[in-house]
C-alpha cells in the first residue's frame, strides 16, 4: 500500500513540485554534510570576558573564571589553563584589573612554565606588585626555584632586589650561590635582600655565604643582617653542627652588634638544648645587667644544667657582659671543661676588656689543651 503522503506527492503536486522538492532535498543534504562551528573553549571564552572587566564592574566574568579554573584536574588542563592565564597576563591590551586576575591565579596554578614570564612582570609597574606575590607562592618546586635563580643576575637593577626577597620566602636553597654573589655586589638595597634571603633559608651553604658576605651584613644590621645570622647560628645548632654555630657566633660577635642582639643569640642557643628550660634561664639571668643575676644565673648552670647545654652557652660567651663572662670563666675552670676552650682562646686574644682576657689566660692555664700553649706564649 502506497502511503497517502506519497500519493499527494507523486500526483498531486507536479513537476514544478518535483523540482521543488528536489532543490529542498538538495539543501538539506548540504546543511548535513556541512561541519558544524566548534564550541568555543569555556576557559577561552571566560577569560576573554575577564580581559575587558574592571574593578567595580559587575563580578560576574571573574565568577565564572574562577568556576572553570577551578574545574582544571588533569595535567594538560593545567597547562592549558596556565598557558591562557599568561598570555592574559602579559597582554598589555588587557584591562589592568583583567591582567591582575590573571596573574593571581598564576600564583594559584602556575609554575616553572609561567615563572620567566612573571619575572619580566616584575618590571611592569603596573602589575609588579601582582607579579611578586604570584611568584612567592607559585609552584614548581627547584625547577621554579633555578628560573628565578638564573634571573637574579639578568634583570634590570630595580627587579634584583625583588626576587631576592621572594628566593627567601620560598626557602630557596638552590638560589644560594646566586644570592651569594648579590650579597657582595655592593648594591646596598640588593645586599640588603640577598642578606635576608640567606639568613631565611639558613642552610649550612647559606651560613657560609653570609660568613662570606660580613660587610653587606653590618650594612643591612638592624634592617636584618643580625636576624640573618641569628637565624643560621639556630639553624646550626638545631642540626648539631656546633663548629658552623661557633663560627657564626664569632662573626657576629666581630661586628658589635647592640646589647639586644647579644642577648638573643644567648638565648638562642640556651633553647636549641634538651635542657633548654634550666638553659634558658641561667643565660636570661647572665644576660642581665644585675650582679645579683648574674651569680645566680652561673650557680643555676653549676647545679641544674649538663654539658651539652653549658657548652652551647659557654659558645656564646662573647655575647655576656664583662662581669658574667668572667664568671662563667670561673666554672669553666672549675670543672675543666674542655669543649670551651675555641672560645676562651679567642676571648684570652682579642677580647676587649682586660679583666676578661686575664681571667681568659688563667682559665686556659688549667682547663687548656697542648694548642693553648700559642695563645698563652703570645700573651706573655
Amino acid at each position: 500500500m502506497v502511503p497517502k503522503f506519497g500519493i499527494r506527492w507523486a500526483a498531486g503536486w507536479g513537476t514544478g513540485s518535483r523540482l521543488g522538492a528536489a532543490a529542498v532535498l538538495a539543501a538539506m543534504s548540504l546543511s548535513c554534510a556541512a561541519p558544524r562551528a566548534p564550541r568555543p573553549d569555556p576557559l577561552d571564552e571566560a577569560l576573554s570576558a575577564v580581559a575587558q572587566w574592571n574593578h567595580g564592574d559587575d563580578r560576574a566574568p571573574v565568577i565564572r573564571a574562577v568556576e572553570v579554573l577551578n574545574r582544571v584536574r588533569s595535567g594538560a588542563a593545567r597547562s592549558a589553563a596556565e598557558a591562557a592565564l599568561t598570555r592574559l597576563a602579559t597582554d598589555r591590551g588587557s584591562t589592568r584589573a583583567g591582567r591582575e586576575f590573571a596573574i593571581q591565579q598564576l600564583g594559584r596554578l602556575g609554575g616553572a612554565r609561567s615563572a620567566s614570564e612573571l619575572v619580566r612582570l616584575l618590571s611592569d609597574p603596573l602589575v609588579a606588585d601582582d607579579a611578586d606575590m604570584a611568584l612567592q607562592r607559585m609552584g614548581g618546586g627547584r625547577r621554579t626555584d633555578k628560573i628565578l635563580s638564573a634571573a637574579l643576575a639578568a634583570s634590570p637593577q630595580e627587579s634584583r632586589a625583588r626576587l631576592a626577597r621572594i628566593l627567601g620566602l620560598r626557602r630557596a636553597a638552590s638560589a644560594v650561590p646566586a644570592l651569594s654573589e648579590l650579597a657582595r655586589s655592593g648594591a646596598p638595597e640588593a645586599a640588603g635582600h640577598a642578606v635576608r634571603a640567606l639568613g631565611a633559608i639558613a642552610t649550612a651553604e647559606a651560613a657560609e655565604a653570609l660568613l662570606a658576605s660580613l660587610p653587606a651584613v653590618r650594612q643591612a644590621g638592624r634592617e636584618g643582617g643580625w636576624e640573618a645570622l641569628l637565624n643560621c647560628i639556630e639553624a646550626a645548632a638545631r642540626r648539631g653542627d656546633g663548629g658552623r654555630k661557633d663560627q657564626l657566633i664569632a662573626a657576629l660577635g666581630a661586628l658589635h652588634p647592640p646589647d639586644t642582639v647579644r642577648a638573643a643569640v644567648l638565648l638562642s642557643v640556651a633553647k636549641s638544648h634538651r635542657e633548654g628550660h634550666g638553659a634558658l634561664r641561667a643565660a636570661t639571668l647572665l644576660a642581665s645587667t644585675n650582679a645579683a643575676f648574674q651569680v645566680a644565673g652561673v650557680e643555676l648552670l653549676r647545679r641544674d644544667v649538663g654539658d651539652a647545654a653549658l657548652a652551647a652557652i659557654a659558645g656564646a660567651l662573647p655575647f655576656l657582659p664583662p662581669a658574667s663572662q668572667i664568671h662563667l670563666l670561673g666554672l669553666v675552670e672549675d670543672r675543666r671543661f674542655r669543649p670551651a676552650v675555641s672560645v676562651i682562646e679567642l676571648l684570652a686574644a682579642k677580647g676587649t676588656d682586660s679583666a676578661v682576657r686575664a681571667a681568659a689566660l688563667h682559665t686556659l692555664g688549667s682547663a687548656g689543651t697542648a694548642d693553648s700553649v700559642n695563645v698563652l706564649v703570645a700573651a706573655s
